[in-house]
C-alpha cells in the first residue's frame, strides 16, 4: 500500500511539472493580489509587496514593488528578484521562448537590467551579456530582454549556454541589475532603490526597442523553403542582418543596402532560425521557420 501511494505521488509530481513548464505568452500581471512566486531571499526584512494601483495601466492596475534597504551588503541590499514556480522552469529553446518582456519603473538609482537562469541541481548559471539601462525617475517603461544562446553567457558552472537553455533543467529565473553579467544583483549602498515591475511575459518575438523604425520589418514566406524575403518600412544606414540557429550559432550575416532584400535558404536545415536586424537606433529579432 505504501509503495503504491509513493508511486502515485511521484507520478502526479512528474505530470504536474511537465504540464506547468514554461510556454510562450505566459504572463505574471499580479492582478490576483499575490507576488505570483517572485521574491527575494527570506532573510531580508524588506520583502517585496503587491501594490493594488498605479501600475502601467493606471488606477487599479496591480504591480510588484521591491525596494533595497540601502545597506552596503547583506540581505535586502541587492537589486534582484527571482522565481522558482513550475511555470518558469523547463526547456526555453524547445518552448520557442526567446525573450522576457515586462513593464518597469525605477526610483533611486539607474538600473542595468539582465535576466539570468540556473540549474539548481548542477549549479550551472547563465546571464544576459548586454543589459537594458532603465533611468530612475523616467516612469513606466516597456523592456524586452533577448535570451537566446547568442545573448547570454556562462557565469557559473560548466554547461554551455545552448545546452542549459535547451536541457529542460532550468528551475530558477532571475531579473537583476548589475553592470556586468552575474548571477547576483548589484548592491546599492546608501541610496535605497525601488524596482516596480509588471506584466512579466515570455515572448517568441524580440524587440529591444519597440518604437524604432524596424518594428514593421517583415519576413515572407514564413514558414519558407527556398527564399527568405525581408522588407523594412524604411531604410536606415548601417543596417546589418544576422541569422542564428536556435543554439545561438550565427549562420548568416550581411549588410543591407536597401529596404527590400532576400536570402537563399534552400541549403539550410529545416528548423527554427532567429533573424536579427540592427541599426544605430535599435535591434529587432524575428523567428523564421525553414521547412
Amino acid at each position: 500500500m505504501n509503495k503504491k501511494l509513493l508511486t502515485l505521488i511521484i507520478t502526479l509530481f512528474i505530470t504536474s511539472t511537465l504540464l506547468a513548464q514554461v510556454t510562450v505568452g505566459q504572463i505574471d500581471d499580479f492582478e490576483d493580489g499575490t507576488k505570483q512566486g517572485w521574491g527575494i531571499g527570506n532573510a531580508a526584512t524588506n520583502q517585496p509587496t503587491n501594490v493594488a494601483t498605479d501600475g502601467p495601466a493606471g488606477v487599479n492596475d496591480n504591480f510588484f514593488k521591491y525596494t533595497t534597504n540601502g545597506n552596503p551588503n547583506g540581505a535586502g541590499s541587492k537589486l534582484l528578484i527571482f522565481n522558482k514556480n513550475s511555470n518558469w522552469i523547463g526547456n526555453y529553446t524547445g518552448a520557442n521562448v526567446f525573450g522576457i518582456k515586462f513593464d518597469v519603473r525605477v526610483t533611486g538609482s539607474d538600473l542595468n537590467l539582465r535576466v539570468a537562469f540556473q540549474n539548481n541541481l548542477t549549479g550551472d548559471q547563465i546571464c544576459t551579456t548586454n543589459s537594458v539601462v532603465v533611468t530612475a525617475g523616467s516612469g513606466w517603461t516597456s523592456v524586452v530582454i533577448p535570451i537566446t544562446a547568442s545573448d547570454m553567457q556562462v557565469v557559473g558552472g560548466s554547461a554551455t549556454v545552448a545546452n542549459l537553455l535547451s536541457s529542460g533543467n532550468i528551475n530558477e529565473v532571475r531579473i537583476l541589475s548589475n553592470v556586468v553579467p552575474s548571477w547576483f544583483g548589484q548592491a546599492f549602498s546608501g541610496v535605497p532603490t525601488t524596482l516596480d515591475i509588471d506584466n512579466i511575459e515570455t515572448s517568441a518575438l524580440l524587440s529591444v526597442n519597440d518604437n524604432n523604425p524596424l518594428s514593421s520589418f517583415s519576413i515572407s514566406p514564413n514558414p519558407g523553403t527556398d527564399r527568405l524575403n525581408l522588407k523594412l518600412s524604411g531604410f536606415h544606414d548601417n543596417t546589418n542582418l544576422e541569422v542564428f540557429d536556435v543554439l545561438g550559432k550565427k549562420i548568416f550575416a550581411d549588410r543591407l543596402t536597401n529596404a527590400s532584400t532576400f536570402v537563399d535558404v534552400s541549403e539550410w536545415n529545416a528548423g527554427v532560425y532567429l533573424v536579427r536586424l540592427t541599426t544605430d537606433t535599435g535591434t529587432q529579432t524575428k523567428r523564421f521557420v525553414k521547412q
